[in-house]
């Protein structure tokens, strides 16, 4: 279950999974989610489902009484009911950090047009008005990086090219391992408080939840951008709408929402760069996803291990 953009970066998905000997039923959307009236006579003979952005609940679950394994075509699990599968003996897996690189990528750029008024820049030229946009340099400024794992790491490295200074907060990451990144760990407070760009890339658990919320957007300069292209439940939406109404911060480039499509009050704002959730979206991050789901079906068909498994 894929979107039409990611079938077609990999229009061989279905003949692979073909060639170890499966019958695919293929469902491809308009890269939207597919309708469950669709979904559940599509998986009531399943023993795999590969899927992208659909919503593998409970009830989704019990319509697959062969269902052996889940395998999201994707970083983000948080559209599957992991807890319900375990309790059904169903393992589930995900493509790890294949698509990091294009995630890093975007948030770069998404860094740089907040910074630099690209987006503001282009809808003033195409309107026939000359004007110029004093932005800020990303050289000299300093980066917190807010949750430190793969992708993280890719900006952190991206960002010292720019000659940034990185800042990291995760807890699950020891100082020597965010120095031997370029990173200085630290507490997200005292990150907050130092930055001048704040990115995040941390999974929508439930402990992650609005971690970015009121308190936290106080706690940064009035001068600083937040970028997120992890998951849009990580930041209180309302609460950063309304910081970025009163000057609390600068700005912010984002890529997901708490409900996608988004609220047009969020991207309407003029200081807000918005894009619809493409951080994955590119051919080189897409082929390397349908490889890692591939690698996993392999693996479950020779009683391998699987990778990423949760």
């Amino acid at each position: 279950m894929l979107g039409e953009s990611f079938y077609a970066a990999c229009p061989d998905l279905g003949e692979e999974l073909r060639r170890l000997h499966l019958e695919v039923v293929e469902l491809v959307n308009h890269d939207s989610p597919t309708p469950l009236d669709e979904i559940l006579p599509a998986v009531a003979d399943a023993d795999i489902i590969v899927v992208g952005v659909e919503r593998i609940t409970s009830q989704v679950i019990d319509h697959a009484p062969n269902l052996k394994i889940i395998l999201k075509h994707g970083a983000g699990y948080d559209n599957i009911d992991v807890a319900y599968a375990g309790k059904k003996g169903i393992r589930v897996a995900y493509a790890g950090h294949a698509n990091a690189g294009s995630v890093a990528e975007l948030t770069m750029g998404l860094m740089l047009a907040a910074a630099r008024g690209i987006v503001t820049s282009n809808i003033r030229l195409v309107d026939n008005r000359w004007m110029l946009y004093m932005g800020d340099m990303l050289e000299g400024a300093t980066l917190g990086v807010i949750g430190f794992g793969a992708i993280g790491k890719r900006v952190g490295r991206y960002a010292q090219a720019f000659g940034m200074e990185v800042l990291a907060s995760d807890p699950f990451v020891t100082p020597e391992n965010a120095a031997s990144a370029g990173a200085a760990l630290m507490p997200m407070e005292t990150l907050l408080r130092r930055s001048d760009f704040v990115t995040v890339h941390v999974p929508a658990t439930r402990d992650n939840l609005g971690l970015i919320d009121g308190a936290a957007l106080a706690m940064m300069k009035r001068t600083a951008i937040l970028i997120n292209t992890s998951r849009g439940e990580v930041v209180d939406e309302d609460a950063l709408i309304e910081a970025l109404k009163t000057g609390v911060i600068k700005g912010a480039a984002l890529d997901v929402f708490s409900s996608e499509p988004p609220r047009p009050e969020i991207v309407s704002l003029p200081n807000v760069v918005a894009t619809p959730h493409i951080g994955g979206s590119s051919l080189g991050g897409a082929q390397a996803l349908c490889r890692a789901s591939v690698e996993n079906v392999k693996r479950f068909l020779n009683g391998e291990e699987l990778h990423n498994r949760l």
